[in-house]
Protein backbone atom coordinates (compact mmCIF):
# COMPACT_ATOMS: atom_id res chain seq x y z
CA UNK A 1 0.00 0.00 0.00
CA UNK A 2 1.65 3.05 -0.98
CA UNK A 3 1.08 5.72 1.07
CA UNK A 4 1.22 9.50 -0.83
CA UNK A 5 1.83 13.10 0.80
CA UNK A 6 -1.42 14.87 1.60
CA UNK A 7 -1.37 18.69 0.60
CA UNK A 8 1.28 19.14 3.60
CA UNK A 9 3.70 16.70 2.24
CA UNK A 10 3.03 14.37 5.33
CA UNK A 11 1.94 10.95 4.91
CA UNK A 12 -0.62 9.41 7.26
CA UNK A 13 -0.30 6.21 8.54
CA UNK A 14 -4.01 4.78 8.52
CA UNK A 15 -5.40 3.34 12.03
CA UNK A 16 -7.82 0.97 13.50
CA UNK A 17 -9.59 1.07 16.33
CA UNK A 18 -11.33 -2.04 17.77
CA UNK A 19 -13.57 -3.54 20.52
CA UNK A 20 -12.69 -6.58 22.23
CA UNK A 21 -16.18 -8.26 23.89
CA UNK A 22 -13.58 -10.24 26.89
CA UNK A 23 -16.25 -12.24 27.53
CA UNK A 24 -16.51 -13.97 24.16
CA UNK A 25 -13.04 -13.11 23.21
CA UNK A 26 -13.74 -11.70 20.14
CA UNK A 27 -13.42 -8.67 17.91
CA UNK A 28 -17.25 -6.92 17.88
CA UNK A 29 -18.09 -5.62 14.90
CA UNK A 30 -18.49 -2.05 14.51
CA UNK A 31 -22.41 -2.35 14.35
CA UNK A 32 -22.35 -4.60 17.44
CA UNK A 33 -19.83 -1.88 19.60
CA UNK A 34 -21.82 1.22 18.61
CA UNK A 35 -24.60 -0.40 19.98
CA UNK A 36 -23.45 -0.11 23.30
CA UNK A 37 -22.60 3.82 23.01
CA UNK A 38 -24.98 6.93 23.04
CA UNK A 39 -25.13 9.02 20.59
CA UNK A 40 -27.27 11.42 22.18
CA UNK A 41 -25.99 15.25 22.36
CA UNK A 42 -25.91 16.12 26.14
CA UNK A 43 -25.17 19.02 28.09
CA UNK A 44 -23.29 19.67 31.36
CA UNK A 45 -23.62 22.83 33.35
CA UNK A 46 -20.26 24.24 35.03
CA UNK A 47 -21.64 25.16 38.94
CA UNK A 48 -20.93 28.69 40.01
CA UNK A 49 -20.12 29.89 36.11
CA UNK A 50 -22.39 30.90 33.17
CA UNK A 51 -20.55 27.94 30.69
CA UNK A 52 -21.95 24.28 29.71
CA UNK A 53 -20.29 22.16 27.98
CA UNK A 54 -22.41 20.55 25.10
CA UNK A 55 -21.15 16.87 24.00
CA UNK A 56 -22.02 14.37 21.51
CA UNK A 57 -20.68 11.04 20.66
CA UNK A 58 -20.57 11.45 16.65
CA UNK A 59 -19.65 7.80 14.25
CA UNK A 60 -17.37 7.91 11.58
CA UNK A 61 -18.08 5.50 9.39
CA UNK A 62 -15.31 5.89 7.01
CA UNK A 63 -12.84 5.59 9.41
CA UNK A 64 -14.68 2.93 11.32
CA UNK A 65 -13.97 4.94 14.93
CA UNK A 66 -15.81 7.52 16.57
CA UNK A 67 -15.00 11.19 17.99
CA UNK A 68 -16.73 13.07 21.12
CA UNK A 69 -17.37 16.42 19.91
CA UNK A 70 -17.33 19.00 23.12
CA UNK A 71 -18.42 22.99 22.75
CA UNK A 72 -18.13 25.39 25.64
CA UNK A 73 -20.85 27.62 25.43
CA UNK A 74 -21.32 30.66 27.35
CA UNK A 75 -25.15 30.38 28.57
CA UNK A 76 -25.51 34.69 28.98
CA UNK A 77 -24.25 35.72 25.51
CA UNK A 78 -24.38 32.11 23.67
CA UNK A 79 -20.78 32.43 22.84
CA UNK A 80 -19.00 28.94 21.82
CA UNK A 81 -15.59 29.55 23.08
CA UNK A 82 -13.65 26.43 22.16
CA UNK A 83 -14.67 23.12 20.12
CA UNK A 84 -12.89 20.17 20.73
CA UNK A 85 -12.90 17.31 18.75
CA UNK A 86 -11.24 13.84 20.26
CA UNK A 87 -10.92 10.43 18.98
CA UNK A 88 -13.05 8.50 21.95
CA UNK A 89 -10.04 5.85 22.98
CA UNK A 90 -7.99 7.21 25.26
CA UNK A 91 -5.01 5.88 27.63
CA UNK A 92 -5.63 9.12 29.91
CA UNK A 93 -8.22 10.79 31.07
CA UNK A 94 -8.38 14.10 28.85
CA UNK A 95 -8.93 17.78 29.67
CA UNK A 96 -12.27 18.76 28.92
CA UNK A 97 -12.79 21.74 26.87
CA UNK A 98 -13.58 24.06 29.91
CA UNK A 99 -10.40 22.69 31.75
CA UNK A 100 -8.62 23.76 28.38
CA UNK A 101 -10.07 27.26 28.26
CA UNK A 102 -9.28 28.06 31.83
CA UNK A 103 -5.43 26.62 30.74
CA UNK A 104 -5.80 29.27 27.52
CA UNK A 105 -7.30 32.18 30.34
CA UNK A 106 -4.68 31.68 32.67
CA UNK A 107 -1.54 31.50 29.22
CA UNK A 108 -3.54 34.86 28.38
CA UNK A 109 -3.65 36.82 31.54
CA UNK A 110 0.24 35.56 32.33
CA UNK A 111 0.99 37.05 28.45
CA UNK A 112 -0.37 40.20 29.53
CA UNK A 113 2.04 40.99 32.19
Amino acid sequence: MALNPNEFGTRVIPNCQVVVDRNERRILSSEEWRKKFSYNTEEFLISDTNFKIVRERKANFEANNDTIEEKLVNQETVDVYIIQEVLDSHKDKRKSVYERYLENEENKRKQRK
